[in-house]
């Protein structure tokens, strides 16, 4: 079974909350950039991963009671907010100090992005856009950090990422040009110049 043997998201979820591994499968597959999206510039880069499982389990556990298929993505989003209060609560209780975290340098963060420069000097300044980059998105509420993630990274189209969310095709757009205008305050105020274009 495959994506297309499911002909509605309500059949894809009835399936797996009956316990058909494939249907969930398919689910998480189709949703699981929308709860990175919400991951990213909300915890460090090291912990995205294990949060991502943590939310994908928590979901399968409680999938009989999702009741309404277009409740399916803001559903998932609410573990992940969850999930994210939960790891800071366990952060914050741990007695080590994470000496990059205390440093206030969020640098390890940007690993997940390719380097495509081949020089050194080239390398680092790059590595200080993407730094900048991500710090300035991880001022922006998750309204807009979550639609520019998708669309940005992901590389998602207005309609797809309407989808996801469970909202109107008109609003994604506006939340995508409203949250490049926060994004390009956030890197003004950080000494960059963003293109206008």
């Amino acid at each position: 079974m495959t994506d297309k043997d499911f002909p509605s998201e309500v059949d894809l979820i009835r399936a797996a909350a009956a316990g058909d591994h494939v249907a969930y499968k398919v689910i998480m597959e189709r949703y699981a950039p929308l709860v990175n999206a919400q991951l990213y510039g909300s915890v460090k880069s090291t912990d995205v991963e294990d949060l991502l499982q943590e939310v994908l389990l928590s979901a399968f556990r409680s999938l009989k009671q999702l009741n309404k298929a277009q409740a399916i993505g803001p559903w998932l989003l609410r573990i992940t907010r969850n999930r994210i209060a939960d790891h800071y609560r366990r952060e914050s209780r741990q007695v080590a100090v994470d000496p990059v975290r205390s440093s206030g340098s969020d640098a390890g963060r940007m690993a997940d992005f390719p380097e495509p420069s081949p020089g050194p000097a080239q390398r680092v300044q790059t590595s200080q856009i993407y730094e900048q980059l991500e710090l300035a998105m991880g001022q922006l509420s998750d309204t807009y950090r979550i639609v520019l993630y998708l669309r940005l990274r992901e590389e998602y189209t207005s309609p797809e990422i309407a989808k996801l969310l469970g909202l109107k095709e008109s609003a994604v757009r506006a939340r995508i040009k409203r949250g490049l205008e926060k994004l390009r305050k956030e890197l003004v105020k950080r000494g960059m110049r963003p293109n206008q274009g």
